[in-house]
């Protein structure tokens, strides 16, 4: 861009008066390691919240884990829990002959509710 210097002001100083002195040139490094100093504390920090919320994903994994095995363990124990005295020797097989509808003792099951009536046949 073309600027034009307005005709009162100096004339532009030479090149060596503008010139920095060798004691000011360590400034912007100060400033430039306070701003990596700042963008580290920030990653930092990121990091350290996306690990804690990791973890607690993990922590929660772990219970609901551990809650589904306790339960698949408790299912088979109430099966068991059912089925044992059946299983056991404590109910007796009682036979029949084929063609009937079942032993005689299978009558008495129902004389609290006024008896098995067997259909013809």
């Amino acid at each position: 861009m073309n600027f034009n210097r307005p005709l009162d002001l100096e004339p532009a100083p030479a090149a060596d008066e503008t010139a920095v002195p060798a004691s000011q040139t360590h400034q912007p490094a100060k400033r430039r390691w306070r701003g990596r100093l700042v963008a580290g504390g920030l990653a930092f920090a990121l990091a350290g919240s996306l690990a804690a919320g990791a973890w607690a994903k993990h922590a929660q994994h772990r219970e609901v884990a551990l809650a589904t095995e306790q339960r698949l363990d408790f299912v088979p124990q109430v099966r068991v829990a059912i089925v044992q005295p059946i299983l056991g020797n404590d109910t007796p097989i009682l036979e029949y002959e084929p063609g009937t509808w079942g032993p005689p003792e299978a009558a008495a099951l129902t004389q609290s509710v006024g008896g098995w009536s067997c259909p013809p046949g």
